[in-house]
């Protein structure tokens, strides 16, 4: 575990989380070469999954969730598989991974207050749904993002619920939703040009 004090931890945070959000923006109002701003993207997400983990004061299924994300940007760069299959485990596993994870969340949630946590459930099943995109191709695969974030953007402004979260399980939330916002705004992107 990194320690940092919270402070630090938020700034930085916030500087890796505004550089995915603006170099995803940035194709919007310049012309620039797609693989550099993917490849920038990729290494970006992957240190804010790094950094997430490195901070984190547990080793559980969070710290697993946001290691496995740090790998993949990490085996995306420099990945020297050109199998199909290999890529779509590659970018399928650790939103399965999240998905596994924010189960056994709900369902300790659900024993714990006595009470069928229906937003970590959803949140759960919309986790597998996103992940079968990389599997399987359909007309809805644009609105699985949209979804995704207005769950885990819903369930953050509930504060019954984020207040008991843990650091790590926020942190996963945060990256998971940084991460459904870009493909937002990617999706948004085909349709919009300044």
């Amino acid at each position: 575990m990194l320690k940092l004090n919270d402070e630090l931890k938020e700034k930085i945070s916030y500087i890796l989380i505004g550089g995915i959000l603006i170099i995803t923006l940035l194709p919007l109002f310049i012309s620039v070469d797609s693989s550099i701003i993917l490849g920038i993207r990729i290494l970006l997400i992957a240190c804010l999954a790094g950094f997430y983990a490195a901070i984190a004061e547990k080793r559980d299924l969070f710290f697993i969730t946001l290691a496995i994300f740090a790998i993949q940007g990490i085996l995306q760069l420099g990945s020297p598989s050109n199998s199909e299959m290999y890529f779509k485990v590659l970018l399928a596993l650790p939103w399965i991974v999240a998905a596994i994870a924010f189960a056994i969340l709900a369902y300790k949630h659900s024993v714990e207050f006595k009470a069928f946590e229906m937003l970590e459930w959803l949140v759960a099943v919309f986790l597998l749904i996103y992940a079968s995109k990389f599997f399987l191709s359909t007309e809805f695969d644009l609105y699985y993002a949209f979804c995704l974030s207005f769950l885990i953007a819903t369930l953050m402004y509930n504060n019954n619920m984020w207040m008991r979260y843990e650091d790590e399980e926020k942190n996963l939330l945060l990256f998971l939703l940084v991460l459904a916002f870009v493909d937002v705004i990617q999706v948004s992107a085909k349709f919009i040009r300044f």
